[in-house]
């Protein structure tokens, strides 16, 4: 029984079948972009970065502590902040995970 139709209406059958390659489609995309966001390590720096600019309150936050020099407030805050986040990844509970993070490929 060849073209018979199963659920009595032809727009029906369309739309669900629609409806099965999109959801595969975008469970396949999403794969994708996870495989690529976990290989490339981009949330592991972007929650280092965001930290950083959290702790400082400001936009632009130097990517290590700087010393040395007449510094301005937000200048040492910065690097206050900077040295609080790098402790924070030092520290014994995060250390293991960063290490781990740093040895996959």
């Amino acid at each position: 029984m060849k073209g018979e139709i199963v659920f009595g209406s032809e727009a029906l059958e369309v739309a669900i079948g629609l409806a099965l390659v999109f959801f595969v489609l975008a469970a396949a995309s999403s794969a994708v972009v996870e495989l690529i966001a976990s290989w490339l390590k981009i949330r592991a720096r972007h929650l280092k970065r965001s930290l950083k600019r959290l702790m400082a309150g400001t936009k632009d936050v130097p990517t290590q502590s700087t010393g040395g020099g007449t510094l301005s407030p937000e200048q040492q805050n910065a690097n206050a902040a900077v040295a609080l986040v790098n402790q924070l990844y030092k520290s014994s509970p995060i250390a293991p995970l960063a290490a781990a993070a740093k040895d996959q490929p």
